[in-house]
C-alpha cells in the first residue's frame, strides 16, 4: 500500500480497532562506544501503531508515538537480544537513536513472505515513503474491532481508496 493511501484507511475506516504500516530494511546498528562493532540488521520502519495493532506491549519502555513518527524522532525499540535498554544510545547508520523500548522476548513478527525477523523498529517516515499513492511499498495491517466481518472491513477499505483514486486521478 502507498503512505497516502494507508492514511485514507486510517482516517475513513472505523472496522479496526488499529492500524498500522511497515516495511522491512537493512541498516548498520551498533553499539555507541567506539569498540562496538557494526551489525548489519533488519529494521522495521513502522508507523506508530505498530505494535498496538498487533496486541504487544514493550518489555521494558515503550514503543514511538505519533508525534515522534511525523517528526521523524531519532527513537528506536529493540529486540531484547541485542541488550540494551531504554534511556540508553545506539547508532542505527551512524545516526544515533535513543532507545525508548525493548520488544519482549519471542515476539512474532508479521511476515508473510517468511523473510527475516527485525531487531529493531523504527518511526516510519513520512517524507521518504509519503510521496506518490503509485507508490505501494508497505504492507498494511489492522486489528478489527469486535463483531466486524472482514467483508464489511474489506467494503470500508475499498471505498477509501476508490475515494483517493478518484482524488488523484488514478488507478
Amino acid at each position: 500500500v502507498a503512505l497516502q493511501n494507508f492514511l485514507d484507511f486510517e482516517q475513513q475506516s472505523r472496522s479496526f480497532a488499529h492500524m498500522a504500516a511497515f516495511r522491512l530494511r537493512s541498516f548498520g546498528l551498533r553499539a555507541e562506544d567506539a569498540f562496538s562493532k557494526t551489525r548489519v540488521v533488519q529494521v522495521g520502519l513502522v508507523t506508530s501503531d505498530f505494535f498496538a495493532t498487533l496486541g504487544i506491549d514493550p518489555a521494558e519502555g515503550r514503543s514511538f508515538t505519533f508525534e515522534e513518527e511525523l517528526a521523524e524522532a531519532p527513537v528506536i525499540v529493540l529486540a531484547k537480544a541485542f541488550g540494551k535498554g531504554p534511556g540508553e544510545t545506539v547508532l542505527l547508520s551512524e545516526e544515533p537513536r535513543t532507545v525508548v523500548g525493548v520488544v519482549p522476548e519471542g515476539f512474532q513478527f508479521p511476515n508473510a513472505t517468511g523473510g527475516p525477523i527485525p531487531d529493531a523498529f523504527v518511526p516510519l517516515s513520512h517524507r521518504d515513503y509519503g510521496g506518490k499513492r503509485a507508490v505501494r511499498s508497505l504492507t498494511a495491517i489492522g486489528r478489527l474491532r469486535v463483531s466486524i466481518s472482514i467483508e464489511r472491513a474489506e467494503a470500508e477499505l475499498d471505498a477509501a481508496l476508490g475515494t483517493a483514486s478518484g482524488a488523484a486521478g488514478t488507478d
